[in-house]
Order: structure tokens, then sequence, then C-alpha cells
């Protein structure tokens, strides 16, 4: 386990998210292969940043933007360890069954969602544990696989906008 710094909620006593890596676990390599598979799922959501320089040049890139129009950002408190196995895995095979070339069946790569969600175990003070809500923040698909969630649900709260 260690901890990524959160510089962005202060600079001085800065708070730690704690990370159990998934390195050497029996979900690596289906987490990196899922990963590979959902990028360009993410990568094609409405919502997806890549950095900060790719936020400034959509922002700098809007048209017809009215002179009364407020700009919103969010952040999720807990988004890995907050969402439910259920609602993930569907959004998830929602989008899988919107590709337009498909080649490893929308079915078996949710089972391997699945699978790496179910079986994330780790030790602490002496104990193992198993994760039974969320996902793993040291899992290399989680961050893929919370943006393709996002996306999902403010893609729905804006259609309810119109």
């Amino acid at each position: 386990m260690y901890l990524l710094p959160k510089i962005h909620k202060c600079l001085s006593s800065v708070p730690g998210r704690p990370v159990v890596s998934n390195c050497g676990t029996p979900t690596e390599k289906v987490s990196e292969y899922l990963d590979s598979q959902l990028k360009p799922l993410m990568q094609n959501g409405k919502s997806y940043i890549r950095d900060s320089g790719d936020f400034f040049q959509k922002v700098k890139n809007l048209k017809n933007v009215p002179d009364s129009a407020i700009l919103v950002t969010v952040d999720v408190v807990g988004l890995y360890l907050s969402k439910p196995h259920e609602s993930g895995l569907e959004v998830l095979k929602k989008r899988l069954e919107e590709r337009e070339k498909i080649s490893v069946p929308t079915q078996d790569l949710v089972q391997m969602a699945q699978f790496v969600l179910e079986n994330n175990f780790f030790e602490f003070n002496g104990e193992v544990k198993q994760q039974i809500s969320g996902t793993a923040i040291g899992t290399k698909f989680a961050p893929t696989y919370a943006c393709i969630f996002m996306d999902d649900l403010e893609t729905s709260f804006l259609e309810t906008q119109k």
C-alpha cells in the first residue's frame, strides 16, 4: 500500500489517498487487458479530458457560448470506492454494445470486469480483506472504468436538462 498525495486539496499537511497496488495479483493482467480494450470507449466519451492542455483547448474551441453561461466542473468524492458493481457493469455493458467494431464479445469483457471488481483482496493489519464495493484505485482499469461511468452519468443528466 502507498499514499498518493492530494496536492489539489491543500499545500500544507497534504492528505493522502491510500492505494493498494494491483501488481502481482491474480487480477493484474485481466485488469491491464480491460484497460487496453476500454480506453477507446473512454476517449470517445463526451466528457473525456486528457489533461489540462486538452481542457484549455476544448474551452477555447467552444462556439456560441452565451454571456450568461456558467461553466461548471464536478469533483466526485470517493468515486472509485462508492460505485456499486451492478450499476457500473450495466453502464460498461451499454457502452460496449455501442462499439462499431467488436473484436471481443461484450459479455466476455463484462465478465472480466466483474472478475476484477469482485476479486480485490488485500492484507491489512494481518487480516485478508476483500473490497466489496467500487473498484480498487490500484488496479489498471479503474480510471478508465470510472471515466466511462461518469461520462454516462453526465450524458444522462444533460439529457434531462433539454
